[in-house]
């Protein structure tokens, strides 16, 4: 992913998960996020106004950011019922999900239902028949947990935080995971799949024998 790209997705993962608050506070915790990220304040808001729904630029936002010579300008949300356009949404899809062999990007999940799971690359998947768990659990969960790091935003960190938790608590029952168990991560996991596959297919894989056998 291009240095460009990689700020253009910081900024379109969070108000994504603000997409329907389109207010000057979201726009400020948004600067205060991206300083914590690395990101400098005149960075963000030039990269804003290129993302911007003006003739002149890309259009993957519903909101405009004209700016002067010194990097000055006021936030133009008139008309903007969502921070992102339908552009935008597919654009950020596309940086979430890129088409590529690489080995990771490959892996398909469906956590929705365990019963009907699918995992590993090209869903051409390999388990043993037996119900033992072939790995160290805790030790893995753990690992999981330090890819909260590589994650943009605090509402990212806090649900791998959620997610890690709730793998290590299902994997240390006796018991099968229930239907569902873990489709409230979806969405988290579309987003994020690419940065936390090498640790997380496992673990699921390994949730999904539970299930299966």
């Amino acid at each position: 992913m291009k240095p460009s790209e990689k700020v253009q997705k910081f900024i379109l993962d969070f108000l994504f998960d603000h997409n329907e608050e389109v207010t000057l506070e979201i726009f400020k915790e948004l600067l205060s996020t991206a300083k914590q990220n690395g990101y400098s304040e005149l960075k963000i808001v030039k990269c804003i106004q290129h993302m911007g729904n003006d003739a002149d630029n890309l259009g993957l936002l519903q909101v405009n950011l004209p700016l002067d010579a010194f990097g000055n300008g006021t936030l133009n949300t008139s008309l903007a019922d969502s921070w992102l356009s339908p552009k935008g949404e597919d654009y950020l899809d596309n940086l979430n999900h890129p088409k590529n062999n690489d080995d990771h990007s490959s892996q398909t999940i469906n956590i929705g239902n365990l019963g009907n799971a699918s995992f590993g690359n090209n869903n051409k998947n390999s388990f043993t028949s037996d119900n033992s768990t072939n790995i160290n659990v805790n030790a893995e969960v753990d690992k999981l947990l330090l890819y909260k790091d590589q994650l943009n935003s605090s509402k990212d960190q806090d649900e791998l935080s959620a997610f890690a938790e709730t793998l290590r608590e299902l994997l240390n029952r006796e018991e099968a995971p229930k239907t569902g168990s873990l489709s409230k991560f979806g969405n988290f996991l579309g987003k994020t799949w690419k940065t936390i596959s090498p640790v997380a297919a496992p673990l699921l894989v390994e949730l999904a024998k539970k299930a299966f056998f």
